[in-house]
């Protein structure tokens, strides 16, 4: 993982965290980089992963809208 986070800050990209365990507080790096930003909460029932999987698209597509207004591209995208 610090492999993958380490590239990603050198591309300017965004990084959307999940959470699978109740429990789990990240530390060090880890905790320094998703400080402050919204988890995906996977940790809860099943019945709930629609609403979950949903939150996680929006996430993205907003992570991905913010970059390309860094870069000047524009993309229209049908919500689904």
């Amino acid at each position: 993982m610090l492999v993958e986070a380490e590239y990603a800050r050198e591309l300017s990209k965004e990084i959307v965290p999940l959470r699978f365990e109740d429990r789990f507080k990240p530390r060090g790096w880890l905790g320094m980089l998703c400080g402050g930003k919204l988890y995906v909460k996977f940790r809860d029932s099943l019945a709930q992963f629609d609403d979950n999987m949903r939150e996680l698209s929006k996430q993205l597509k907003n992570a991905l809208d913010r970059d390309r207004n860094k870069q000047g591209i524009t993309c229209d995208m049908d919500d689904e």
